[in-house]
């Protein structure tokens, strides 16, 4: 079944089911599957839900409808009706949070005269959330009540001009209070005592007035169907809603109708806005009401420019505040010494001790729409820690300016000569890529050995007393200890809920002997014991379809796509790996591993990706036989592979964007850190690539990081990057051949590899791996790089090497600042076929840097460089069969 079948909607989404006899999976009113279909079939198909729901709840047409045909629909907003008149909006708002939907940035109640009537209108960013929106919603029932939700129509034209006017006029005793307004505060301003205006001077006032209130009514109105101006209401709504955020700047590029709009908008949403300069040269300023501020500024004169800059620093004296250098600088008139990397911060706790927040990187529009931000006060802008003696002072304005990423270190705090930014530049594009999380160093401890690894499993299992969320490749068909510690913390706490993510087409394998129970067999019966505290839930790729998914092996066909996520949570605790839950990966299998202790936010983040991602896997269900199956109201990965993927990336985009604005929120609430990370996800048959292009973003920034101190100390930076299965993808492999740093490659030896020893033709793996390993080899001497990049391959007799992951030392340290760890190796399928997740690592922490640097020695202790005589090595020898098997089959890897 390939991508030319399309799917139509004829009922609501069912409960799926496999079938524990022949594995089959029912469905019953799901779908109606075609092949071919028209163009315009397929432009009906794109508004799935939309029509789904209009075909089961046909309305009438209006008679200005029915003779004008279908009224043309806004794509991102809609009507929600039928709500019932007890539930207020903060209610409604909380109650669709709650259903993990994507949330508007514009929602209101409707109000016919002052009585509310059950509607509700909310505006989406996106087509794609609306749909979600829709689908969710339609039917969804409140206080009794289900929910019907529409497309908000565009009103006819002579419609919407009879609701304009009845706006204007409404909006008339508004402006000439505003016009009121802004004379007494020019009167304020020039210091002047009103005059007896002579007969001719009040006919003019009369006549401006007159003429004012005719060009109000033409052009002070917001259509808020326009492009633009949806943007900026967007962008100065964020700014309302961010209370970390003091004042919204747009530069002086705006044109004057934009500059309307901006101060229309600022004025019915609440906020203060001005302008400062003159004429068309004018910065425009928006702010949120200080709580003491004495002055109401509604609109800045046109001609009173003077009144615009006056007016401004009243407001800020009067709420205690005082303007930034970096203000100035926006105006031209900063002082040299308002850059200086020794200005003391605004802000100190009362002691002398300087109070800091870490900035977060503004959502907003790309630079390239003149949109510009400064950073509020209360986030204390100050200078990058650490910086070394070769940084300019050009360097240093740069890192100023930008305000993305800047920290003051208290004196207390330890600290190297080598700053984050080093790595996290201020411009860079980690913090618009990935949500970050802010820790203390000490709350993060590597361990070395499995048994390390495994003894903390069974600990952090039996001290969980609310949550344990398990994510794993497979879990080992023999580890009937790990399940029976997890029924006795089970069984300790009423409250205690697990979670358990694997894969579905390893989990429901057997292993090699038929009487071995596959991992779905095992955990059948923890969910039958223990039914409202255990959830298991298995994720099926929709790449395995059709032709392939009849006729692949059980073992072959997990080469198509799996779940390879490893995270495991504990309450507050978290374990980061590349580990799966087996008795090998327990003893003699050598990975990586992270403790995080106390980290709830961390752990949250994790937790919330397991259940999101289980929202569209099936869930394991006991039954007489052993488990069955069931999909939740979800496109059947294999039959409905298109639309599969459009759902779940739907979700997984959301989940991304929840996150993001969480960090905003979280961020500027500490007041130190040491260690950043940075989560991210790579999920490249949902179109999510979270991981490759934050991991090629970093090795572009240690190239270019590199050579600029080589050419300035001769010193080079080095990196170690480690991979269990050593198929790096060719945009990796340029990074590195074309990189100044020195780079070593840890991999796995043939004997060290997974698959050595095995039976059939998975034996000839580690020999395509040898393959592989010895083009790259090649490419090194190709490039002239032998002098920068060696590889190194783990022999240890008896193990298998499964460690991956990048460690990176700036600029000549002993110890390395920044790692990645988690379940990528950095091959074809890790990059275009699994789920993965990884973590970003940067830390000034000299404890965490050394624990670090004694991870890597403990894997390169047993790891020896390779040269052209491992290649001439007899059983190095490749047969040109498998030679040409493995360029073919190479993505698979």
């Amino acid at each position: 079944m390939g991508d030319d079948i399309e799917l139509s909607f004829d009922d609501t989404f069912e409960d799926h089911s496999v079938d524990s006899d022949n594995n089959t999976i029912s469905r019953s009113n799901s779908f109606k599957l075609k092949k071919g279909g028209t163009d315009s079939q397929r432009k009906k198909d794109k508004r799935r839900s939309k029509l789904w729901y209009e075909k089961s709840n046909p309305q009438p047409q209006s008679d200005s409808e029915q003779s004008t045909g279908t009224q043309e629909t806004i794509p991102t907003a809609i009507v929600i009706k039928n709500i019932p008149f007890s539930i207020k909006r903060d209610a409604l708002l909380a109650t669709l949070n709650n259903l993990d939907i994507p949330r508007p940035y514009a929602f209101n109640y409707h109000f016919d005269n002052g009585v509310f009537r059950g509607l509700a209108f909310a505006n989406y960013r996106t087509p794609e959330e609306t749909d979600l929106v829709v689908s969710a919603l339609n039917g969804y029932e409140v206080s009794g009540r289900k929910l019907r939700v529409e497309y908000k129509r565009v009103l006819p034209a002579a419609e919407r001009e009879a609701k304009e006017r009845e706006k204007m006029e409404k909006q008339k005793v508004d402006k000439d209070q505003s016009n009121q307004d802004v004379r007494i505060y020019e009167k304020i301003d020039d210091q002047q005592i009103d005059k007896p205006k002579t007969d001719s001077e009040n006919g003019r006032h009369e006549k401006d007035k007159k003429d004012s209130e005719k060009r109000n009514q033409a052009s002070d109105q917001l259509d808020l169907n326009d492009p633009e101006t949806l943007k900026f209401y967007d962008q100065v709504i964020i700014f309302r809603d961010d209370k970390t955020r003091e004042e919204l700047v747009f530069p002086k590029t705006l044109s004057s109708a934009q500059r309307r709009t901006l101060h229309l908008i600022a004025q019915k949403l609440g906020l203060y806005h001005y302008s400062e300069g003159d004429g068309d040269d004018r910065l425009l300023r928006i702010v949120r009401k200080p709580a003491s501020a004495a002055i109401n500024i509604k609109q800045t004169p046109r001609n009173g420019g003077s009144f615009g800059k006056r007016a401004a620093h009243q407001l800020l004296a009067s709420s205690g505040l005082s303007e930034s250098p970096s203000n100035r600088s926006m105006r031209g008139d900063a002082s040299p010494l308002s850059r200086s990397p020794f200005r003391k911060s605004w802000l100190n706790d009362g002691n002398g001790t300087p109070i800091v927040f870490p900035i977060r990187q503004p959502r907003g529009p790309d630079p390239a729409q003149n949109f510009a931000f400064r950073p509020s006060r209360l986030q204390l802008s100050a200078i990058p820690f650490g910086v070394s003696d070769d940084d300019s002072v050009s360097d240093y304005s740069e890192h100023r300016r930008s305000g993305l990423f800047e920290v003051h270190t208290p004196a207390f705090q330890s600290i190297t000569s080598y700053p984050l930014s080093k790595i996290v530049s201020p411009n860079d594009n980690l913090f618009s890529l990935a949500p970050y999380f802010l820790l203390d160093g000490e709350q993060i401890r590597p361990l070395r050995e499995p048994y390390e690894f495994y003894d903390q499993l069974k600990a952090q299992i039996l001290a969980a007393k609310e949550r344990i969320f398990l994510a794993a490749l497979y879990i080992g068909s023999e580890e009937k200890e790990l399940i029976e510690t997890l029924r006795i913390a089970i069984r300790k706490s009423s409250n205690l809920k697990v979670h358990i993510l694997l894969d579905c087409l390893r989990a429901t394998r057997g292993g090699k002997s038929h009487k071995d129970q596959s991992p779905a067999d095992l955990l059948a019966p923890l969910v039958k014991e223990f039914p409202d505290q255990v959830t298991v839930s298995l994720y099926h790729t929709p790449d395995l379809k059709g032709f392939l998914k009849r006729f692949l092996p059980s073992r072959f066909n997990e080469g198509i796509g799996l779940m390879h996520i490893k995270a495991f949570g504990f309450d507050d605790n978290l374990i980061l790996s590349g580990a799966n839950l087996s008795h090998n990966y327990f003893n003699n299998r050598q990975d990586r591993y992270m403790l995080f202790t106390n980290v709830p936010n961390l752990t949250n983040y994790f937790d919330d990706l397991i259940k999101t991602i289980a929202t569209f896997s099936y869930i394991l269900k006991p039954d007489e036989n052993s488990f069955k199956l069931v999909l939740p109201n979800v496109p059947d990965p294999s039959s409905q592979s298109k639309w599969f993927k459009k759902h779940a990336s739907l979700i997984m985009n959301h989940f991304i964007e929840k996150w993001m604005k969480k960090g905003d929120i979280r961020a500027h609430q500490l007041k130190q850190f040491d260690t950043i990370v940075f989560p991210v996800i790579q999920m490249a048959p949902l179109g999510i690539r979270q991981d490759e292009t934050a991991t090629l973003f970093i090795l572009d920034t240690i190239a270019k990081r590199s050579s600029i101190c080589y050419h300035n100390k001769n010193v080079h930076w080095q990196v170690f990057f480690t991979s269990g299965y050593f198929n790096f993808t060719q945009k990796y492999k340029e990074r590195i051949l074309n990189s100044t740093a020195k780079f070593r490659l840890l991999a796995a030896s043939p004997e060290a590899n997974g698959f050595y020893g095995s039976k059939g033709i998975s034996k000839y793996i580690p020999m395509a791996y040898t393959f592989i390993e010895y083009q790259f080899f090649n490419d090194i001497i190709r490039y002239g790089k032998s002098h920068l990049i060696k590889i190194e391959e783990y022999k240890r007799q008896n193990w298998t090497f499964h460690a991956k992951g990048l460690w990176c030392y700036l600029n000549g340290q002993q110890w390395p600042s920044l790692t990645i760890i988690g379940s990528s190796n950095y091959g074809h399928r890790s990059t275009e076929r699994d789920l993965e997740a990884q973590v970003i690592l940067i830390t000034t922490n000299d404890s965490l840097k050394k624990a670090m640097h004694d991870e890597l020695n403990h894997l390169r202790k047993n790891t020896t460089v390779v040269t052209n005589e491992t290649f001439a090595q007899v059983d190095r020898k490749v047969p040109y069969l498998i030679r040409i098997i493995t360029k073919i089959i190479q993505t698979m890897f």
